[in-house]
């Protein structure tokens, strides 16, 4: 079995090296694939004394280089070699700084109507001068298929690794196969050998649209599975390529990756970084898939109706996938009908069946039109997950302690206990509270009586231990986390089950600035976070899964009902000490 170590091109989450770093610790990606920097200048172009300043900004920040991402070998094949051959030698020498041993190169593109067999000893040659620099450095390159390249098919690809040997190291990337026309398991058998490591990138044969992997055509579960079969340390490197980045144009002489992006219409996304943390929440699930964890296949939740609120954010969409994967049928309801829509279509793309609800839970009429809505399309309720919530800065005070200073002459913008709003605070009890009361009503009604239902509330680790400045998200949670065991009291005779899970802190695209400084470094109240969490690191989306299906499958947990779950890296059983 591999050891997979997780990489990232995280340049398409930003051009910023500290903010790249940040989005790799927010989704538990421990490398980067260098490939730009800020700028959008390409790190063919940095300078050994700058590679020195990058290493000791990584090195600090803990995470470590996979790869060079170069652009080395996208010319022409008729283009002059001598000044890419002078700057390869310098790459060398960062790479070698940076503390890789790997680079990442291509076989020289075909796009004038050359032909490939008259050019074939010219990108061998090419290719070998290159690999022979390199390995009197202590580096290896490593060959990357891309469309419109010799290197663009499987069987060529053969060609080169069987010509240059050991000397040629090789990268499968499945979405680049699939611009090719190639199949991607028989391409993947033939390369075996000679695959050093993997880049994370789906696609779809049918029109090209880069997808998360495991949503495409690649196959991405067994080729995965396969992949886990070679031994060693074997790098997954993420490559989204689900949005346009800056600086795409500038690594795609060509235009293809650029051209398809802007083309897409399934997989839209506000931001870059929100790009890149879908992307990196499809890794983990392929991963928990492959691997096989206990508790990761569950039959008995087929067919069963499952009603997901705020299952339009980060969060609850998570769950409305793992519960689809699973073969429930998932109402996804939101206030935002878009965002609802978006990951309906998600899971209608990969066979799983969803419907989109606008609902808002602080409505009574609002939920019993979504009741209604659900029980014409898919039956009545057998999965309620209480997801839907959040905090308002109206019930947040601007410091974690109360000093005299503030009461005498309060500097501009600060607001302490007593200048909290009511109405905020109100809104925040309403949103997290009520709106799991109301809910919970509407549908828990229609589950009386039925085998192997419940009732999954949303709390916080919060609800344990209140965090400062947050004290009516704080308390608000407390509540649902008090309401989760006064119902399963109240309905253990009626066959309900009823638990909770309590989220820790995740790193999503809504809390970044939160979380992180412009910078990409940890702000003080990040910093106190991950120094109380035992497993040092945000949680990620997927993190989540084996807790949610365990609790709903009736199968594992029949005898659970009342529990509230941490699912925190530990920060609630820290004492600090």
């Amino acid at each position: 079995m591999a050891n997979f170590i997780l990489s990232a091109f995280a340049d398409e989450a930003s051009q910023n090296i500290r903010e790249q770093i940040a989005a790799c610790k927010a989704n538990g990606i421990t490398h980067i694939e260098l490939r730009a920097l800020d700028g959008g200048r390409s790190i063919n172009e940095i300078a050994p004394d700058e590679a020195r300043q990058l290493k000791a900004t990584l090195d600090e920040a803990g995470i470590g280089v996979s790869a060079i991402g170069s652009g080395y070998g996208k010319i022409e094949i008729t283009d002059d070699f001598e000044p890419h051959f002078s700057a390869f030698q310098n790459t060398v020498e960062v790479a070698k700084i940076l503390g890789t041993r790997n680079i990442r190169l291509f076989s020289f593109y075909f796009t004038r109507g050359e032909s490939y067999a008259q050019y074939r000893g010219e990108v061998i040659r090419r290719l070998e001068a290159f690999c022979d620099y390199a390995a009197l450095h202590g580096i290896r390159c490593c060959h990357e298929n891309e469309c419109g390249i010799y290197g663009d098919t499987a069987e060529r690809c053969l060609d080169l690794h069987r010509a240059l040997g050991e000397k040629l190291g090789g990268i499968f990337d499945p979405a680049n196969f699939i611009h090719s026309g190639e199949q991607i398991l028989p391409s993947y058998d033939l390369l075996e050998p000679y695959i050093d490591y993997m880049h994370v990138k789906d696609a779809r044969f049918s029109d090209g649209v880069v997808t998360p992997a495991g949503e495409g055509d690649a196959q991405y579960t067994e080729l995965l599975r396969r992949f886990d079969r070679k031994d060693g340390d074997r790098f997954l490197t993420l490559e989204p390529h689900l949005a346009v980045f800056e600086g795409l144009e500038q690594l795609e002489q060509h235009g293809g990756s650029t051209a398809l992006l802007q083309g897409r219409t399934a997989y839209r996304y506000a931001s870059n970084i929100e790009a890149f943390c879908a992307a990196a929440d499809a890794l983990h699930r392929q991963i928990r898939l492959v691997r096989g964890e206990p508790g990761m296949t569950h039959p008995h939740l087929q067919g069963r109706v499952a009603v997901v609120t705020g299952a339009g954010g980060v969060l609850c969409s998570g769950f409305a996938k793992d519960l689809a994967a699973q073969g429930a049928k998932v109402a996804i309801l939101d206030l935002n009908a878009q965002a609802a829509q978006k990951v309906a279509d998600e899971i209608a793309y990969l066979g799983g069946t969803a419907i989109a609800v606008s609902c808002n839970v602080l409505e009574p009429e609002s939920l019993a039109a979504a009741r209604q809505t659900i029980l014409e399309t898919f039956g009545t309720c057998d999965l309620l997950i209480n997801g839907a919530g959040g905090n308002s800065p109206l019930g947040t005070t601007s410091k974690e302690t109360l000093e005299l200073s503030d009461l005498a002459e309060k500097a501009e913008g600060v607001k302490t206990f007593f200048d909290l709003d009511p109405k905020g605070i109100e809104f925040v009890f309403n949103l997290n509270f009520l709106g799991t009361l109301l809910t919970t009503q509407c549908f828990a009604k229609d589950m009386i009586g039925k085998d192997g239902v419940c009732i999954l509330n949303v709390s916080s680790m919060n609800a344990y231990r209140p965090l400062t400045k947050i004290p009516a998200y704080s308390a608000a949670k407390a509540a649902v986390s008090n309401f989760t065991q006064f119902m399963a009291v109240h309905f253990a005779d009626v066959g309900i089950r009823v638990n909770a899970i309590a989220p820790g802190f995740f790193a999503t695209n809504q809390n970044q600035k939160l979380l992180f400084n412009e910078d990409g470094s940890l702000t003080p109240r990040s910093d106190k976070i991950i120094s109380h969490t035992p497993l040092r690191r945000f949680g990620v989306p997927a993190d989540l899964t084996g807790a949610l299906l365990f609790l709903c499958d009736e199968t594992y947990s029949a005898f659970i009902t009342g529990v509230v779950l941490p699912v925190d890296g530990g920060f609630s059983a820290y004492s600090g000490v």
